[in-house]
């Protein structure tokens, strides 16, 4: 019975760092607009806030990643 506890352990020991790692992982979301940055500024922004009152802090609990056509758009 002693070797079963001492695998138990041994074996939740391991798997604690890698629950740990996870824990750290953040959400992304992805904005993508055809404009430029600077033309959406005000839009970012507004997102940006309505993200924190949901409790969502750029660079603390959520990552945003940015795409800008600038108007280069094919279709």
């Amino acid at each position: 019975m002693r070797r079963r506890e001492f695998l138990g352990t041994l074996g939740g020991a391991m798997a604690w760092p890698v629950v740990a790692w996870a824990q750290r992982s953040m959400p992304v979301v992805g904005f993508l607009n055809t404009a430029s940055p600077e033309a959406f500024a005000d839009y970012v922004r507004a997102f940006c806030e309505w993200l924190g009152t949901a409790g969502y802090v750029e660079g603390r609990n959520v990552i945003i990643e940015y795409g800008w056509v600038q108007g280069s758009a094919h279709g």
